[in-house]
C-alpha cells in the first residue's frame, strides 16, 4: 500500500491496473485507497482504474472492466472494457521452449484486436520476456507485424468508435467488422479474409445503407493513383457491393504484413 501511494504521488499515473482479486477488498484496503485516489490524490481528476480490487469487484466496479482474461462481450455494452490477452496461449510469463504453435497466429491476433475495437474496447497485449527483458524472437515478430499492419490501417483503429448501425456483418461475403470515425465522417470495413480471389467478384456488405449517391470509398494502403473502390447499391435498400482495385494496383498491401484489408467509406448511415 505504501508503494501505491508513492507511485501516485511521485509519478502521477493516468492508469492504475490492479490484479488483486484474491481476498475481499477490505482485506487489501482497496476501498480506503480508492477513496483517497478519486477524492484527494493529485490525479483524482484524471486517473482511471480497472476492476480487479478484490473478490466481487471484477465486471462490477472500476473505471473500465476487464472481467476475465481475454474478455470480449461480442456486442455493444454500456461500459468501457479492456481485452487483456497474452500472445502466448495459456501463459502470461516467459516460456523457455516456446514454439510457433504456442502463440497466436497473425490472423488470430488481428481478429482479436479488430473485434475488440469494433465493440468499443481496447486491447492489453501481454508478451513474456526473459529475466533480462529480452523479447523472444517469435513474439517480437508478432509485435512487428502488428506495428506494420497498424502503420497502414491505424486510422481505422486509433480514435475510432463503434459504428452505431452494426459492428459485425455476419451476412457479408466474408467476415467483416466495422469501426467509425465521426470526426472524419468515415466508416471502416475490415475485410477479415483480405482481398477476394481474382475473379471472385465484388465484396458484398449486407448491413449498410447509403445516405446519398455521393458515397465514396478508398482502400487504406493503396496508392491514391490506383483505381477507386467502386460502390454499387440501390438507394433506400440495405447492402452494397464493393469492387476493389486489382491487387496489382496495391503493391504495398501485397508486400505488407498481411491480415485484414480495410475500406474507408464516406456517406454511410
Amino acid at each position: 500500500m505504501a508503494e501505491l501511494y508513492e507511485l501516485v504521488n511521485q509519478y502521477r499515473p493516468e492508469v492504475i491496473w490492479s490484479d488483486g482479486d484474491a481476498g475481499i477488498p477490505e482485506y487489501w484496503n482497496s476501498t480506503e485507497f480508492l477513496a483517497w485516489l478519486y477524492n484527494d490524490s493529485p490525479v483524482r481528476d484524471s486517473v482511471v482504474t480497472n476492476d480487479r480490487w478484490g473478490f466481487g469487484t471484477a465486471c462490477k466496479h472500476g473505471g473500465y472492466f476487464t472481467c476475465q482474461d481475454g474478455y470480449n462481450p461480442g456486442k455493444l455494452v454500456s461500459y468501457k472494457f479492456e481485452n487483456a490477452m497474452s500472445l502466448i496461449k495459456g501463459s502470461w510469463g516467459y516460456v523457455r521452449n516456446l514454439r510457433l504453435t504456442d502463440i497466436y497466429s497473425l490472423d488470430e491476433m488481428l481478429e482479436t484486436v479488430v473485434s475488440t475495437v469494433s465493440y468499443g474496447g481496447n486491447v492489453l497485449m501481454n508478451i513474456g520476456p526473459t529475466s533480462y527483458g529480452v523479447i523472444p524472437a517469435l513474439l517480437e515478430e508478432r509485435l512487428l507485424q502488428l506495428g506494420d499492419w497498424l502503420s497502414i490501417n491505424g486510422e481505422a483503429v486509433y480514435n475510432s468508435t463503434p459504428w452505431h448501425l452494426v459492428q459485425r456483418d455476419v451476412n457479408a461475403t466474408q467476415l467483416v467488422y466495422y469501426t467509425s470515425r465521426p470526426d472524419l465522417g468515415s466508416v471502416y470495413a475490415f475485410l477479415m479474409s483480405g482481398p477476394p480471389a481474382p475473379g471472385a467478384g465484388p465484396v458484398r456488405l449486407a448491413s449498410p445503407k447509403f445516405a446519398a449517391p455521393g458515397a465514396n470509398a478508398t482502400l487504406l494502403g493503396c496508392p491514391t493513383a490506383a483505381p477507386p473502390v467502386r460502390l454499387a447499391y440501390r438507394p433506400g435498400v440495405s447492402g452494397v457491393n464493393m469492387t476493389l482495385p486489382g491487387q496489382a494496383n496495391c503493391p504495398d498491401l501485397l508486400s505488407g504484413p498481411g491480415g485484414p484489408w480495410v475500406v474507408k467509406i464516406n456517406g454511410l448511415l
